[in-house]
């Protein structure tokens, strides 16, 4: 055969006419699933992107619900269907799921069910988490054999880190918080909320203040002319008043009830003050004027106890020995080294001792010695201006007039005292008409009036009708623990009626000043400083510099309010 027959299949073999059409041919089915999976996944990314926005945007707007207290679910559920494209929950597949970890919340059906484990703040008490899926298409996959839809997904999850406040103002009409001049109020780690749902809430004028907490206002501010500086902001017209935390813990409870109690113990008082009357009043009382010793200027008829063996009688000038048991004494003077058991009638007790019997006692003027009441007995003392007075379980000291002395009560005695200026009252439950001086400790002292500086330890004072001390300093330590019946633990001063707590500066207060009636008022005419105290009132006027903090070392329950939501994840 000739080169010439092989020719034409050479120039076959070397013709690359057409063979790009063979390559295209080969490569077209896996280019066309390239494309395809390029489409979808972009048609995919364009859905999560939408279902990823509406699902931070439901898991934040269920934060706020959750802060009301309001259905979590349904809110979740609603800010996702607002949005374009929608997502409504059973629609086209759509699936809408809002999850929390707030108990009360799931217990009243506010949410799907718990937040999903396995992430980092799945155990966030505090946290909302919505989940939306849906199923999209895939138009072109399908052509060469995939799955005609995949389910896309997103989630979202906000927290919550609470605010913590030192002073809430419970008013829910009117002005709740007032400041005049260029004072400093708060610090930015515990902040300050207004209850008023008014416009104004607020009145802040004069000067160049500067609120350095951070301000929550129910209804609207007023900041006349923009006077005032926020450096951790404010936040107003936020319609949700902050809750009062001693109405959960009981404490609220109590305290309300202490007007009743101090109702209760007038009547004990003017019983008591009745058997004064009738029992010592020299004018017209029965036991003391029959029976007063004849002394001084009158001829001695009545002996002295004031060494040896005293004699066997009822009545003495002047004891300065241990005078014979057995009867009732009526003694004008008790000196260094007397001693009187039993039931007595003291003009002056200078010194000495007295233990009183089952009997009730009366002492006109105490300068000095010892005064000891019985198991379930009673004490009656006109005026205490020093030494001391001891009262015993269960048993009863009244006092007309204290200025100065020591009485130290039992932890179930009580003392009834018309007037307090002085001297050292601890232990147990106290009743006070005025209160204006003395320092205070380790009891619960029910007050009338309070007119003037007080120091108080370890101790609730619990103010019935009205506290001004004027200028004067406030420096009252409440109880980490409760004393005795009360449930005074972390609670400084209290009221339970519409009153104005008014005092000056620069003392101390650690623990809870708590007046919850709305008609209540606290005004601070000086700076107040403390690491560890809270005001709760009605509302509030301030004039003085004021930085409140909470450290957890005084017994407060916090106060807390929505603070700062935040998505997480």
């Amino acid at each position: 055969m000739s080169k010439k027959a092989f020719t034409p299949f050479r120039r076959f073999w070397k013709d690359e006419q057409g063979v790009a059409l063979a390559y295209l041919a080969v490569l077209l089915i896996p280019m066309m699933g390239m494309a395809a999976l390029a489409i979808d996944v972009g048609h995919a990314y364009f859905w999560r992107q939408q279902m990823q926005t509406a699902a931070d945007a439901a898991a934040y707007s269920g934060q706020l619900a959750l802060q009301k207290k309001q259905n979590v679910l349904l809110d979740g559920k609603a800010v996702a269907a607002s949005f374009t494209p929608s997502f409504v929950d059973g629609a086209d597949g759509v699936t809408v799921t809002i999850n929390c970890n707030d108990t009360a919340a799931l217990q009243a059906g506010y949410c799907a069910g718990a937040v999903t484990p396995g992430y980092p703040d799945s155990n966030d008490s505090t946290a909302v988490e919505a989940i939306i899926t849906r199923p999209v298409s895939t138009a072109f996959a399908a052509v060469v054999g995939g799955s005609t839809s995949f389910d896309v997904g997103a989630r979202a999850v906000s927290r919550n880190t609470p605010l913590k406040d030192c002073m809430l103002a419970t008013k829910t009409t009117g002005v709740g918080l007032s400041a005049n001049g260029s004072v400093t109020i708060g610090r930015p780690d515990c902040g300050i909320a207004v209850n008023s749902a008014s416009n104004p809430a607020t009145n802040l004028k004069g000067g160049s203040g500067t609120i350095n907490s951070p301000l929550t206002v129910t209804g609207a501010m007023n900041k006349n002319g923009n006077n005032f500086s926020f450096p951790q902001g404010y936040t107003d017209n936020t319609g949700v008043p902050v809750a009062d935390p001693y109405v959960d813990n009981g404490q609220n409870t109590w305290v309300i009830g202490t007007s009743t109690t101090w109702t209760t113990s007038r009547t004990t008082w003017n019983n008591l003050t009745t058997n004064w009357d009738t029992n010592w009043n020299k004018n017209g009382g029965t036991s003391w004027k029959s029976n007063t010793p004849t002394c001084g200027a009158k001829k001695n008829n009545d002996p002295d106890c004031t060494s040896g063996s005293c004699p066997a009688s009822a009545k003495y000038c002047t004891v300065t020995a241990t005078a014979p048991g057995g009867s009732t004494h009526y003694v004008t003077t008790l000196g260094a080294g007397g001693a009187l058991n039993g039931a007595f009638y003291v003009d002056t007790v200078s010194d000495g001792t007295l233990s009183n019997g089952a009997s009730a006692s009366y002492v006109n003027t105490v300068n000095g010695g010892t005064l000891s009441n019985s198991a379930n007995s009673t004490f009656y003392a006109n005026t205490v201006n020093g030494g001391t007075l001891n009262n015993s379980a269960s048993g009863v000291f009244y006092v007309s007039s204290m200025s100065g002395g020591t009485l130290n009560n039992n932890a179930t005695g009580t003392v009834y005292a018309n007037t307090v200026s002085g001297g050292a009252l601890s232990n147990g439950v106290f009743y006070i008409n005025t209160l204006s001086g003395g320092a205070l400790s380790n009891g619960v002292f029910y007050v009338n009036s309070l007119s003037g500086s007080v120091t108080a330890t370890n101790a609730t004072l619990v103010v019935i009708g009205s506290a001004d001390i004027g200028n004067s300093s406030l420096s009252i330590t409440a109880p980490t623990s409760n004393i005795g019946a009360a449930n005074n633990k972390g609670l400084a001063l209290v009221s339970p009626n519409a009153i104005t707590i008014s005092f000056g500066g620069n003392g101390t207060l650690r623990g809870a000043i708590y007046a919850p009636n709305t008609g209540s008022s606290v005004v601070m005419k000086g700076d107040v400083d403390s690491s560890c105290a809270q005001i709760i009132a009605g509302s509030f006027d301030i004039r003085g510099n004021v930085s409140l903090a909470t450290d957890g070392t005084c017994g407060v329950t916090d106060i807390t309010q929505g603070g700062s939501v935040r998505l997480i994840e």
